[in-house]
């Protein structure tokens, strides 16, 4: 959305929505160093279509990403003041079967839980632009700052099971 209130104040406002929910992610596994897991394999390998596998759950992904700027310019001539506003919010969970074998090895957790990230970022820059020597130096002198929230959880399933979690927090800023 673009407004224009007057000759030198312009705002433009961009807003994002993406949603992706899929069940359609599998790997197929065709080769195992493990004698015990040879029949799975042998069972993905007789598959002539690529797109068949033989896999021992459902491994869903579904990512959810919104996302918000504004930029705002100010022009008194010989100067020009500008704010760029920044937001991004992410959300997600999949289930993972990593082996691509219908046997349980490398996987999420059969209980339903799966991976999951839940993130935010915010940024801001503003602006002072100009131009020197009878146009003939354009010059821009900002501030940046950024900050960015999240939270990851991984829980995959493998030779007893695998649970990790952690958060991640980033502030930058720059001149």
């Amino acid at each position: 959305a673009r407004w224009q209130s007057t000759e030198n104040i312009e705002n433009v406002t961009v807003v994002d929505w993406s949603e992706k929910n899929s069940l359609a992610r599998a790997a197929k596994a065709v080769v195992t160093g493990r004698s015990q897991f040879q029949a799975s394999v042998n069972r993905n390998l007789a598959l002539t279509d690529p797109y068949d596998v033989r896999v021992n759950i459902i491994a869903p992904e579904n990512v959810e990403n919104d996302f918000l700027s504004n930029t705002t310019t100010l022009d008194i001539g010989d100067l020009t003041f500008k704010n760029i506003l920044g937001y991004r919010k992410t959300n997600s969970f999949r289930m993972l079967d990593l082996d691509g074998m219908d046997v349980a090895v490398v996987q999420s957790r059969e209980d339903g839980s799966g991976d999951s990230t839940d993130a935010e970022q915010y940024s801001n820059e503003f602006q002072v632009l100009g131009s020197a020597l009878d146009a003939k130096l354009d010059w821009v002198v900002g501030a940046y700052y950024y900050f960015m929230d999240g939270t990851a959880i991984q829980n995959t399933a493998s030779g007893g099971g695998q649970f990790e979690t952690g958060t991640q927090e980033s502030t930058s800023f720059a001149l």
